[in-house]
């Protein structure tokens, strides 16, 4: 499980508020009883939930572009194989257990996906803010 701490803002709202939702998307599937987020699963859910991720990964993107990031190529590359992934689950599914197993990937492809690919991009923008704050000092 992944919480939700300061260590891991970045100071930009749109990133830190889509990181916050899908936290909390993923961690609510992963640890709430299946009783209780197998009644919300269906096929708009899911739709839903992919163009989520896929906004907020837009949202990154430009950031990651705006601030020059020395991996974009690679994040990016990654993003697209995830969202081809999340489509493809979506695309598979025929019937209950397929939607309910398709949202239990993409919640825990979310919480792996922060805790690898996206702190390394947290890293460099809070390393970049306190060059600028030491800057400002100096």
């Amino acid at each position: 499980m992944l919480r939700w701490e300061s260590s891991i803002e970045t100071g930009i709202s749109v990133i830190d508020q889509d990181h916050k939702r899908l936290i909390e998307f993923s961690n609510f599937i992963k640890d709430a009883p299946s009783s209780q987020w197998k009644r919300l699963v269906s096929r708009r859910f899911l739709e839903d939930t992919y163009h989520l991720v896929r906004l907020h990964f837009d949202h990154e993107e430009e950031v990651m572009l705006q601030i020059e990031y020395r991996h974009l190529d690679d994040h990016l590359r990654i993003h697209s194989l995830m969202l081809h992934a999340f489509r493809s689950r979506i695309d598979r599914c025929s019937d209950q257990y397929d939607m309910e197993e398709a949202v239990n990937y993409i919640a825990t492809a979310l919480l792996q996906h922060k805790l690898k690919n996206d702190m390394p991009v947290i890293n460099f923008i809070q390393s970049r803010r306190m060059k600028g704050a030491n800057k400002k000092r100096g």
